[in-house]
């Protein structure tokens, strides 16, 4: 038995010494508080048991009576003894009426007040451990309860009530078979109870069933008491079997198994479970008998890293998470994914290894598929962006090198962004609705774009949006396919001038001599209005054949790369051009001589088409021009950012443009009856609109034209 502990409250060290000297069998221990004003927080320690106080009579600055009471309001009941040197009578009946649980005279023998403290406080230490444990009891989790010799409830816990539905009440007194189903109860009758009654302890699973009817699992402990009864112990294991359904269901169905192994180079498989057969070819017997060594399973190329990682691993943190390779029965390569972890003696060493390893032979085929079509994403000589229509402005994703290379911005620049942060302020309106038309209904939309590069030089983008959807059939991304087409668009403009050439100016100019002809035949006379009309077409062919020439050698060699050039010296070259002809001109100019555009060298080429058509067509003399540079500020998607443009404005005094020239100015389609017969004008537009600006006209309000190219001005 442990020795009973006194809380001695006093200075009398000899009286102490005596009483505990006076025992051989050392049946007490001690804690001396000197000091009365500590009392209270000893007792309050949880880490302090007291089964008895020892008082003096004389304390120093205080009385027993308070020491009494300090004792009292922290344990009502531990016996208090008063140590007096010399016993009156009216201390004694004081201290009685007090509380006091007895006095003892120091002069008495030492022996004898030992064995009058023990008698009396070993009642006190049985007492409260016997609350200790009903406290523990009644506080247990697991159902707790006790059947007497004819089954029959004398003793149970809340928990063990709880646990079956029933209160307390309702099931003392009540045989044990009123929580079992009707073949649980043969169960214990005919192998549990016999077995109990030999062996005096049972513990297994079995199927209660509460006040409701609904049958649960429980673990069940009995332990055999002298009288015949048992005490029970009982708790629900209803998580614990789900458990363990759901990991044998995930066994079934998992390409993998559970194991325990050594932890040895051939790594004996000591315990395994699941589908091995299914993905390796062979049983969980074979593995575990020896027959079939997983070691030599292991491909060669893995055998060593497997090693490494795992022991590596095991002594940072005890656990390990490896990929590595194996042959399966057929000799076919099998990628396994292992978590495991090791089990450790008490000495730290490694016993043996538990995981799971699971087959992801085909994760590993779709990884390395993904990641062949990512490199060829990565490295597609096209741009590449992948936007999230599910964000707010449908942002970027993703971009691949070519992307970066295409338009100057770093990958961290694009993503996050919505694609507008590639437009212009000379970007075409209609192209953008035909994209925005696109995307708000979920289509695919190929159009060529005017973007521009992060150094604002422009360019033509083929750009190609299409919509990705998952197998739902919901949309999930935009990809869209980017391609500098400035030299394609260069190309298939020219073709269509020269297309208009053929097909409509020279087959009316034709027609017009073959009309003719046929008059000559019928035997009309050759007068001059006769031969005119024949020399003007052949006249007209021919310079047009000439001028189709020249345009056609121009862009061949053309150049549409931006960079920045002088406007002042792009306009008085031009200029000094017209001025070098026979006629005589009136030319003002008024631009900023820091003025720069950004543009290829072909631009001066429309500059100087439209001096010399307004110089050509002019019938005043001198033929008046006039040519003026404005600047402004206009905002730039996405963000409003500010952009400078310059405007060059070219007036002429001439007759104002008719319709059909507008059109060939302005680049629309002309109607299928009206086409124009020069190129110049067609020239203008396309050298303008493939180097990034914008053309506009209007009648001038004194008479004339005012034609008008924008261009982006550049500051750098």
């Amino acid at each position: 038995m442990d020795r009973l502990s006194l809380l001695y409250i006093g200075d009398d060290e000899r009286f102490l010494a005596s009483l505990l000297g006076a025992r051989s069998d050392d049946v007490f221990s001690v804690i001396t508080e000197p000091v009365a004003s500590d009392v209270l927080e000893r007792l309050a320690d949880p880490a302090t048991t007291v089964d008895g106080v020892l008082c003096e009579g004389l304390l120093s600055g205080t009385e027993w009576l308070d020491v009494l009471t300090t004792v009292r309001e922290e344990s009502d009941d531990v016996p208090f003894f008063l140590c007096l040197e010399t016993v009156k009578p009216d201390i004694v009946h004081e201290a009685f009426e007090a509380g006091v649980t007895d006095c003892l005279d120091k002069s008495q023998s030492k022996s004898l007040l030992s064995r009058r403290l023990e008698r009396l406080v070993e009642p006190h230490r049985s007492h409260r451990e016997q609350q200790n444990v009903y406290r523990a009891l009644e506080t247990a989790t697991e159902g707790i309860g006790l059947i007497d010799e004819s089954n029959h409830y004398l003793y149970l816990n809340e928990s063990y009530a709880d646990l079956y539905g029933y209160d307390r009440e309702e099931l003392l007194g009540e045989h044990w078979e009123k929580l079992y189903p009707d073949d649980e109860v043969r169960r214990f009758e005919d192998r549990i109870l016999p077995r109990l009654e030999a062996e005096g302890i049972w513990s297994g699973e079995s199927y209660g069933q509460r006040v409701t009817g609904e049958l649960f699992p429980e673990r069940v402990s009995l332990t055999q008491l002298e009288d015949g009864g048992h005490v029970c112990v009982v708790r629900d294991i209803t998580d614990r079997v789900e458990r363990q359904r759901q990991f044998e269901t995930l066994l079934k169905n998992i390409r993998g198994m559970v194991y325990r192994a050594e932890n040895a180079p051939d790594w004996p498989m000591t315990q395994v479970q699941g589908n091995v057969e299914e993905f390796l070819g062979y049983t969980a017997d074979e593995l575990e008998s020896g027959n079939v060594s997983w070691g030599n399973r292991i491909h060669p190329d893995d055998e060593q890293r497997l090693w490494d990682v795992v022991q590596t691993e095991l002594e940072r943190s005890g656990t390990f998470e490896v990929t590595y390779r194996v042959y399966d029965a057929d000799g076919n390569v099998k990628w396994l994914l292992e978590r495991g972890r090791g089990v450790f003696d008490q000495d730290g060493e490694v016993e043996a290894l538990e995981g799971l390893i699971t087959d992801i032979t085909v994760r590993k085929a779709r990884e390395e598929e993904l990641e062949w079509k990512t490199k060829a994403i990565d490295e597609a000589p096209v741009g590449v962006v992948i936007a999230d229509p599910n964000q707010p402005d449908l942002p970027i994703t993703y971009v691949n090198d070519h992307f970066t290379a295409l338009t100057g911005y770093e990958r961290t620049e694009a993503l996050g962004e919505n694609c507008r942060f590639l437009q212009g302020p000379l970007t075409s309106e209609e192209t953008l609705e035909q994209i925005r038309y696109a995307i708000e209904h979920e289509e695919p939309v190929n159009v060529d774009i005017l973007n521009y590069r992060k150094d604002s030089t422009p360019f033509w983008n083929n750009l190609h949006i299409t919509p990705i959807r998952d197998e739902s059939g919901e949309l999930t991304h935009f990809i869209g396919f980017q391609n500098n087409v400035t030299t394609r668009v260069a190309h298939e403009r020219r073709i269509a001038v020269l297309h208009r050439v053929i097909q409509h100016n020279i087959r009316n100019n034709m027609n017009i001599l073959l009309g003719t002809l046929d008059s000559l035949e019928s035997g009309h006379a050759f007068d001059s209005d006769t031969l005119e009309s024949v020399r003007a077409p052949a006249v007209r062919l021919l310079e047009l054949s000439e001028q189709a020439n020249r345009i056609e050698s121009l862009l061949a060699s053309a150049s549409f790369e931006p960079q920045t050039l002088s406007l002042e010296s792009i306009l008085d070259g031009e200029l000094d051009a017209v001025r070098g002809t026979n006629r005589a001109v009136d030319i003002e100019l008024s631009v900023e001589t820091t003025c720069d555009i950004i543009a290829p060298e072909t631009i001066a080429v429309a500059f100087g088409e439209l001096f010399e058509n307004a110089v050509k067509h002019s019938s005043d003399a001198p033929a008046t021009l006039a040519v003026t540079a404005e600047t402004e500020t206009i905002g730039f998607p996405p963000n409003g950012e500010k952009e400078d443009v310059v405007t060059i404005h070219v007036d002429d005094s001439n007759a104002v443009l008719s319709d059909l020239d507008v059109t060939r100015l302005l680049g629309q389609d002309e109607s299928p009856i009206h086409h124009g017969s020069g190129l110049g004008l067609w020239l203008v537009n396309w050298l303008v609109t493939m180097s990034g600006g914008v053309l506009s006209h209007r009648p001038r309000d004194g008479g004339g034209n005012r034609i008008s190219i924008t261009m982006l001005r550049d500051f750098s």
